[in-house]
């Protein structure tokens, strides 16, 4: 509250948030919806009267202040986290203030980079802005790193880098592709192009080295989780690597996957604690109904989509011809995403 902005500014940014989780039991209880995986049929979609899914809702001309407001709000939620899952660097606080840990610090580096031979490919699937792609293409200037997202955001996106890291812009290290849902294009939408590439359909790149899909199938229902998954298995060669960055959902009671070697790294609680340490551990659940205001463009109220156990994300993967290979996992209770690596199968 001593931000210097009235309660009313702070107030109006959660006001939506509210609205439509007062609708999630008449949604729940819909026969049209109450059992639908379709994104469009979330509580979202009822109180805003739209039969879009909200990324494209956020791409029309009158929803112009709700993505830049999102976008904003995602730049301060990446300041609770280290400085980027997928770069090994120290941890920021608010004003970047340094922290010197890092997620190898934590056993938690994702990938190798520097081991990947020069010209590699890195696919940033709905990677948004590109923070975590130029994380990666400002430490690894062997690599091409690319981002693929909507139109307004790649636009938006591609003016933002070329000011402040003008030279991974200039050097090709990092770029931007256009993307479209070709599901919704009976649609008059403006500005979005209908050439673009849309990750239901096959992925143009067919040469990556890896795959990231940050904060994407938390996004979506299991079907449409399957189409983006097995579109990149398509596009992707015998090396290929899959990074899916995520929060992992804990049981609240004994998962038996820990015996299984897929929760790696992972520690329950003694008892008497519950083994997900209870309240302590709560972000995952939160994020998973949307509960949060932080982080209130997620799961359930907007995007009729969820959080998912190892477990689930484990089904997920092999029924869509990956292997999970590793599970980045906390050894004590962190609400930071983590993230896991899949192999082609």
């Amino acid at each position: 509250m001593d931000s210097g902005k009235s309660v009313a500014e702070l107030l109006e940014k959660i006001g939506d948030g509210a609205k439509i989780s007062s609708q999630l039991f008449e949604n729940i209880k819909d026969p049209k919806t109450g059992r639908s995986s379709e994104p469009h049929h979330a509580p979202f979609n009822r109180v805003f009267d739209v039969d879009l899914p909200l990324w494209l809702w956020y791409e029309t001309k009158e929803q112009s202040y709700r993505r830049r407001r999102f976008a904003i709000a995602m730049r301060g939620v990446a300041q609770f986290h280290p400085h980027d899952l997928l770069d090994d660097g120290p941890f920021f606080l608010a004003e970047n203030i340094v922290m010197h840990r890092s997620w190898s610090d934590l056993g938690i580096s994702v990938l190798d980079w520097k081991a990947l031979p020069q010209g590699s490919i890195v696919v940033d699937v709905g990677g948004g802005i590109g923070t975590s792609a130029v994380a990666v293409a400002r430490t690894n200037d062997h690599l091409r790193c690319i981002v693929q997202d909507l139109p307004t955001i790649c636009t938006e996106a591609t003016a933002r880098w070329k000011k402040e890291f003008p030279e991974i812009i200039e050097t090709g290290r990092l770029s931007f592709t256009r993307r479209y849902y070709v599901r919704y294009s009976g649609y008059d939408l403006d500005g979005i192009s209908r050439t673009a590439h849309d990750f239901f359909t096959p992925q143009p790149v067919t040469n990556a080295s890896v795959f990231v899909l940050k904060h994407i199938l938390h996004d979506w229902s299991d079907p449409y989780c399957a189409q983006i998954l097995k579109a990149l298995r398509a596009a992707a060669t015998p090396n290929t690597k899959l990074v899916v960055i995520d929060n992992i959902v804990a049981y609240a009671c004994h998962d038996p996957t820990i015996e299984s070697g897929l929760n790696s790294g992972y520690k329950e609680a003694p008892a008497p604690l519950l083994p997900n340490y209870g309240a302590v551990n709560v972000m995952p659940y939160l994020l998973d109904l949307a509960l949060q205001p932080i982080r209130i463009a997620q799961m359930m109220f907007w995007l009729n989509a969820q959080e998912r156990t190892i477990g689930q994300l484990d089904t997920l993967l092999q029924s869509s011809g990956w292997q999970l290979a590793s599970a980045k996992r906390h050894g004590s209770p962190c609400n930071f995403p983590e993230p896991i690596v899949a192999l082609p199968v």
